[in-house]
């Protein structure tokens, strides 16, 4: 280990596209590729099987090194997971890269990790990506006439790779290979060679059959997957490129970064691109989930704005162009992997990591289990050694002790509560795609809900229009005054298709109610022209919304005449205006704590107009025409989904990008903030934080009003990246006392979810699927109200907004299947370890049919129909125990072990101090043949199985009555019957067919009695005494934080 250590100090570190990774750079050797082939034929593979276990043996075969003379690279990523790569060399012209004309030809040392290629700088390794952040003025001159040198495109071809998102489908070999050499399944191909050599001939081959049928399941599972992301991701296509100053149409995997392409119409774009020429009508529905089209308007000539991915000038791979016109051309950005719609793909590939440590905990317990197993063998080893017994038996013996303890239904065990609930979710209309996300959401505490179509519905209802002229709120628009309507009619982002108006519900909402005619133009120089009566305007020029100057603009042309219409969020549009009235803020704030989305509308006459103009330049001495009043309803079930929540003590949040007021008077209505809390409202002006009551004014001292009772916080999105960024101590008060945030862009939904994760607490996010996306995905269980293909960032996609109800309901009921069917395997595998114990003093072990009966017969079935019971209908107000290795389920565990081993104990001695009991003598090589003492146990394992498992199926409050799990109550009647007749009144056929020995009745009463209280003992342990001694335990100081 010493050597391993001195080898990973070396090490790089980049961060490039989000990708946090380090570095360890190594060296291939000959000789210790030889030392370890010749270790893999000494050890008959076993040391093979470590070393793909373990990455820091692999790494053994390799020397430390630097960069220029490394053959490979280990990267370890931010979630600690490591991988050795191969590196490569390649020759490429240094244009390749986009930073430079030149064709001098450089040699790059570059790696690929999870499809990303990272190439050799001077100093580090970096991601490749083509360097698209210029001013835009430089993106025409130097981007908008296409590669004009065939060797910058085969470069970037070598570089780059085919523009196509192409998931390898891994052979059938390989995904077999990667199955077999799994920890479980070699330790179970051990098992039934071990069970081979007792001539257990039947019940190996049982255990084999169930082997194959998990691992075909498994690799038909893996392919069909792999197979449904590649169908989605793979896709090309014809499209027309400009190289050397020539069109030609080719197809789309010979994209480069650079190219110049025309934007084909109704076909999916094949790479990530900046449009520089024309106007597109773009479906962004695959990636954003944003259900209606977003016009795309050409990058402007600019000498002092850069390009960073503006999505108004950015088209996406994989989105659809409705309409085009004007010539649409853009340059390619990204291609493969590199694109939006590869990002998409790689999150799917390789999702983040659940928080939540059940799986970690599994293996913790199969350890656990293991080092019981080895403990007992050990014993026996020294035992058969000191008493010189026969050396087969000894071995065998052992080999029976560490494979009792794990036994061969536990994957199955492990997976069926899970898939289980994912059935019963899909018959709600709820799919899931990450199965580790059903158990994360049976401990969520806190749930984040977007506003707009999450709590409210999509649809918005104009009010009406607040006109400064008149000082009041008209109902009737043509009464406004002419700018405002001409405003209302003018400033949108609007377009039409097949005689449809398309765009933003509420820009479709307000122009309809203004009552204009809206035509679209054929003029490149013209967006589209709007009418009514005798005036026509024409729309020159539009300055498209942005959520980072929240605010839109267009130019309009009326005889000859320029105007700019101004509309957006009022804290933007009035610092431009002139005439504000003395109560602007007043009529501002009365609109807003009602719950009305209020926009602002403004214009001004200019003399003339360059699209080059910066919105900023031109919008400066305004005037104000008044505000727009929107009303967006709460849904009708919102209200009692919420009360569910708030009874099953989980808090919820509201992330909108709405304004904070309006976003507040939605969380009182639905009773998010209390009516008793004093609410206070945070943002950050000027780069200074402000705090204000509910009157507006200013809050002196916030500090000690925080931490006073009764008090909730709502802030904007700044405020809270201000706060997260400077790591300010006021984040406690603010996960825990706030409940609105307002202006929230995605980035920021994603600072919220990841503040709210600090603590140990699991975190859901429920959104429409549009702007959520990265909140979804950031959070431990992500539920998109949305269908459309965006949707699979999200763990979860349902319908409607009670689908996180039964989220939550089934994760319970898995997690608590889950921790019931751990403690009643270890059970099991306890029980049947300690009778083993007691049967190889004797020198003999179960015979081949009571292994059968019990692991075939009883656990198999009890597994599945344990896992069958649903999930309770009402939400409780406590959650199940958080870990595997929580005091509850420990105490629970070590409980039922005391009382079970207790009563096995009884049960043997007074079968060897009974009168008629003679003992087994000699040893056993081979299947055991029936006794007195297989049969005993047999009869107290079959037993102590059936009574465990009806112990741990405990139904309310997290699961329906086990009673009502038909299918569990009929197979435990049965089983207790079968079980009670061969214990009572076996006839000698299936004395026979069950290879037992006979036992007198009298002793079999004397079981039963034994037997039956242990049963009344754990169950009235587990019903009442688990929770006395874990309340003690947790008053023992080294408890005192678990839960």
């Amino acid at each position: 280990m010493v050597i391993i250590k001195k080898m990973l100090k070396k090490h790089q570190v980049t961060e490039e596209s989000g990708e946090y990774v380090q570095l360890t750079f190594l060296k291939a050797s000959k000789v210790k590729k030889l030392l370890f082939y010749l270790c893999y034929i000494l050890s008959l593979g076993v040391f093979y099987l470590f070393v793909q276990w373990f990455i820091k043996l692999k790494i053994l075969r390799y020397n430390s090194s630097t960069v220029g003379s490394a053959t490979h690279v280990m990267v370890r990523n931010k979630e600690n997971f490591e991988e050795i790569v191969p590196l490569r060399t390649i020759f490429v012209p240094l244009s390749s890269l986009g930073y430079s004309d030149s064709l001098q030809e450089i040699k790059l040392k570059t790696f690929v990790y999870r499809f990303i290629r990272y190439y050799a700088t001077e100093e580090n390794f970096t991601a490749l990506q083509f360097p698209y952040t210029l001013i835009y003025n430089k993106i025409h001159e130097s981007l908008g006439k296409g590669i004009q040198d065939k060797s910058i495109i085969t470069g970037r071809q070598a570089l780059f790779g085919p523009c196509l998102v192409d998931v390898p489908m891994p052979s059938i070999w390989k995904l077999l290979v990667t199955e077999v050499i799994h920890p479980f399944f070699v330790f179970q191909i051990f098992s039934i060679i071990l069970w081979v050599i007792e001539l257990y001939y039947f019940y190996s081959g049982i255990i084999f059959f169930m082997s194959m049928l998990s691992l075909c399941t498994n690799l038909y599972e893996t392919r069909r997957n792999i197979k449904s992301v590649r169908e989605m991701a793979l896709y090309e296509c014809k499209v027309n490129v400009c190289r050397e100053n020539q069109w030609n149409v080719l197809n789309s995997r010979e994209i480069v970064p650079g190219d110049l392409i025309e934007i084909p119409e109704n076909c999916p774009l094949p790479c990530d691109l900046v449009l520089i020429k024309g106007v597109c009508l773009v479906d962004e529905s695959m990636l954003t989930g944003e259900s209606q089209p977003i016009l795309k308007d050409a990058l402007p000539m600019s000498s002092h704005l850069v390009y960073t991915l503006d999505k108004k000038y950015s088209l996406s791979s994989g989105t659809i162009p409705l309409t085009c016109r004007g010539g649409a051309i853009g340059v390619a950005t990204s291609t493969g992997f590199s694109t939006a719609k590869g990002e998409l793909v790689r999150s799917i590939l390789f999702p983040k990591p659940n928080r939540f440590n059940f799986y970690v905990d599994s293996f913790k317990f199969v350890g656990f289990m293991g080092i019981i197993g080895l403990t007992g063998a050990l014993y026996y080893l020294v035992w058969y050694i000191v008493n010189a017994e026969d050396p087969i038996e000894m071995l065998l013996s052992c080999g029976d002790l560490v494979t009792t303890v794990i036994p061969p239904v536990l994957p199955l065990a492990t997976t069926m509560s899970t898939s289980f609930a994912i059935k019963r979710l899909k018959d709600k209309k709820i799919s899931c795609i990450s199965p580790p996300a059903v158990n994360s959401s049976g401990r969520v505490t806190i749930i984040c809900f977007d506003k707009t179509g999450t709590l409210t519905e999509d649809s918005m209802t104009l009010k009406g229009a607040w006109d400064v002229s008149t000082q009041k709120i008209e109902d009737e628009l043509e009464r406004c005054n002419p700018e405002l309507q001409e405003n209302m009619a003018s400033c949108h982002s609007l377009t039409m298709l097949d005689g449809e108006l398309l765009g933003d519900p509420q820009e479709i909402e307000i122009f309809n109610k203004i009552g204009w005619r809206f035509y679209q133009s054929d003029d490149e120089n013209t967006r589209f022209i709007i009418e009514k009566a005798q005036s026509q305007i024409f729309v020159r020029f539009i300055y498209h919304f942005s959520p980072i100057l929240k605010r839109m603009a267009v130019v309009t042309e009326n005889e000859g005449k320029l105007r700019l219409h101004l509309k957006g969020a009022p804290e933007k549009i009035s610092p431009s205006c002139i005439n504000l009235p003395e109560d602007y803020n007043k009529q501002l704030l009365h609109l807003t704590r009602a719950g009305y989305r209020v926009l602002a509308c403004a214009y001004k006459d200019i003399p003339e107009f360059d699209p080059k103009t910066p919105i900023e330049d031109i919008e400066k001495e305004a005037t104000f025409l008044g505000f727009l009043v929107l009303q967006n309803q709460l849904k009708t079930e919102t209200h009692g989904i919420l009360k569910t929540l708030e009874d099953a003590n989980i808090r919820c949040y509201i992330s909108t990008g709405d304004a904070l007021l309006t976003g507040a008077a939605v969380g009182k209505e639905c009773e998010i903030i209390p009516a008793e809390n004093t609410v206070y409202y945070g943002d950050i002006i000027h780069e200074e934080v402000e705090w204000r009551n509910e009157e507006g004014d200013l809050v002196s001292s916030f500090e000690d009003k925080l931490a006073g009772t009764n008090v909730s916080l709502a802030l904007t999105g700044s405020l809270l990246e201000h706060l997260a960024n400077n790591k300010s101590r006021m984040i406690p008060d603010i996960v825990k006392k706030g409940a609105v945030f307002g202006r929230m862009s995605p980035q920021q939904k994603v600072i919220l979810i990841e503040q709210l994760q600090t603590s140990e607490a699991l975190v859901a996010m429920v959104g429409d699927g549009a702007n959520d996306c990265g909140a979804l995905k950031a959070a431990d269980v992500g539920l998109s109200l949305s269908d459309l293909e965006a949707s699979i960032a999200a763990p979860f996609t349902g319908k409607k907004l009670e689908c996180i109800l039964e989220i939550l309901k089934e994760g319970r009921a898995s997690l608590t299947t889950s921790f019931q069917c751990f403690k009643f395997i270890t059970m099991y595998s306890i029980t049947e370890f300690v009778c083993e114990n007691f049967l190889f003093l004797n020198h003999t072990n179960y015979t081949e049919r009571q292994f059968l009966y019990m692991d075939i017969f009883l656990i198999l079935p009890f597994s599945i129909f344990m896992a069958s019971t649903p999930a309770h209908t009402k939400l409780s107000n406590y959650l199940p125990p958080t870990a595997l290795f929580s005091v509850d389920v420990l105490v629970s565990i070590w409980g039922h072990l005391i009382l079970m081993t207790t009563t096995q104990g009884f049960v043997f001695m007074a079968m060897i101090t009974s009168d008629w009991y003679t003992p087994t003598t000699g040893g056993y090589v081979g299947a055991a043949e029936p006794c007195v003492e297989n049969t005993a146990m047999f009869y107290v394992s079959a037993t102590i199985i059936w009574y465990m498992c009806i112990v741990f199926s405990t139904g309310p409050p997290f699961r329906k009555s086990t009673w009502k799990n038909y299918w569990f109550t009929g197979f435990a009647a049965v089983s207790l019957a079968c079980t009670l007749y061969l214990i009572l009144i076996p006839a000698k056929w299936a004395r026979d067919f069950m290879q037992m020995d006979y036992i007198p009745v009298s002793f079999r009463f004397i079981l039963l009695i034994i037997l039956g209280s242990g049963y009344v003992a754990s169950y009235f342990y587990e019903k009442f005494g688990v929770k006395i001694v874990a309340r003690w335990m947790r008053k023992m100081k080294p408890f005192r934080k678990s839960k």
